[in-house]
């Protein structure tokens, strides 16, 4: 089975207009790049806020202090089965309202 390239999740569940750039209420993403000759993802993130936040932990930091454990740390790897089992999470948790607040982008 051919791996897609990349998938994204995006997350919209605290998601308000108006309020997703510095009103608290933002949308998180999540990207998983495919190395292949590793057979796995790495994993980054990113959001909506206009606030330093973290790539590779996916929180909010001060990732300019030359100390920041965001610019010395290395992103996640995860297989394709830990992220489909990450999305079936997701489907749990957002039971009834998981395409209205979760967006999946598979690229090939």
């Amino acid at each position: 089975m051919k791996k897609p390239s990349r998938i994204i999740v995006d997350d919209y569940s605290q998601y308000v207009q108006g309020k997703s750039s510095n009103g608290g209420c933002y949308i998180y993403s999540t990207f998983y790049k495919y190395v292949p000759n590793l057979n796995v993802y790495e994993v980054t993130y990113s959001t909506s806020a206009e606030f330093p936040y973290c790539v590779v932990y996916g929180c909010f930091c001060n990732e300019t202090e030359e100390n920041s454990c965001c610019r010395r740390a290395k992103p996640r790897m995860v297989t394709y089965e830990e992220i489909m089992s990450d999305i079936k999470d997701r489907k749990k948790y957002h039971k009834d309202n998981f395409e209205k607040f979760i967006k999946i982008i598979i690229e090939e």
